[in-house]
């Protein structure tokens, strides 16, 4: 009987260490797991963090690149105050080319960026074919950027040599 009871006090304790030692184990083992899901979280938070750092240094580094694109439009473009010399310097061109017209600016819209301002026009020209073409050509060299939507050139009736063209389109400006 001696023999009986030492064996299951020995067990006993055995068995309670064991069990000790697991539910040590187990805890251990969700402390380091709760760490260690930390530790992965900061790492994602420091990733995040690097990515954005280095996409603000990029966007700082293309904004002083675009600062001078953006200087040289606005040397490029008109403003939109300057559009009042539109109608007398496209005179000036018809003159030089021997072509008569008539012109009417429209509404100023901005684009749908809201970066420009969308003025529309309409001109009509008369003249013969070649001062017609030759306006043309100014036309596009002017300091203005001229968008043309239509151009309707036809002959006037009785007349061997004589055109008229009728354009609409939209000038660009800031």
């Amino acid at each position: 009987m001696e023999f009986r009871r030492r064996l299951l006090i020995e067990s006993g304790v055995y068995a309670g260490v064991i069990v000790v030692l697991s539910l040590g184990l187990f805890f251990l083992t969700q402390h380091i797991t709760k760490q260690m899901e930390g530790i992965l979280q900061t790492r994602d938070q420091i990733h995040f963090w690097s990515e954005s750092t280095q996409t603000l240094a990029n966007l700082k580094q293309d904004a002083s690149q675009a600062a001078v694109y953006a200087s040289a439009l606005k040397t490029a473009l008109p403003q939109k105050d300057q559009l009042i010399n539109f109608v007398p310097d496209i005179r000036a061109l018809a003159a030089t080319n021997k072509v008569v017209i008539t012109t009417s600016l429209g509404a100023q819209e901005p684009d749908p960026n809201g970066t420009l301002i969308i003025t529309s026009f309409s001109l009509s020209a008369d003249g013969q074919f070649d001062n017609l073409l030759l306006f043309l050509a100014e036309l596009k060299k002017s300091k203005y950027p001229i968008k043309f939507t239509t151009i309707d050139l036809t002959r006037k009736p009785g007349q061997k040599a004589g055109f008229t063209m009728i354009m609409r389109g939209a000038i660009y400006s800031l």
